[in-house]
């Protein structure tokens, strides 16, 4: 999500993280499949930092589309990721789905087990909408 308001914290080969303060939201995007890939050393202190510009009950959109199935080493990384968001107040994620069903599968074990509050949709637009639609709410 390119947008004037947003905050840029990363911005790496394989995705970007940025964060929009005025609808208290972060936005995960996959840029490119990163098959063979089994770790990111930055990512969950840069997932952090976006965290940290956010307040309670802030949304989550993540645009998977490019994720391909996932390390094991990766799937622990990201367990300790939605574990930290939740702790931290986020009131609901909302992903775009990968193009690999079994990319989704694997994410949404992840989701379940850690009780995180998601929902997956077609697109990014249909995704914005629902979230901006549950902020309002509150």
């Amino acid at each position: 999500m390119e947008n004037s308001e947003n905050l840029l914290i990363a911005q790496e080969e394989y995705y970007r993280i940025e964060v929009n303060k005025a609808n208290n939201r972060l936005y995960f995007t996959a840029l490119k499949n990163w098959i063979g890939i089994n770790y990111f050393s930055h990512l969950e202190a840069q997932w952090k930092e976006g965290l940290s510009h956010l307040k309670a009950n802030f949304t989550v959109l993540a645009d998977i589309r490019l994720m391909p199935i996932i390390s094991k080493a990766l799937e622990k990384l990201f367990s300790e990721i939605q574990a930290y968001t939740i702790q931290n107040g986020v009131l609901h994620v909302a992903e775009v789905a990968a193009m690999n069903d079994i990319s989704n599968l694997q994410l949404e074990q992840i989701s379940n087990r850690s009780e995180l509050p998601f929902s997956r949709f077609k697109t990014f637009e249909e995704a914005e909408k629902y979230l901006d639609k549950l902020s309002f709410q509150i």
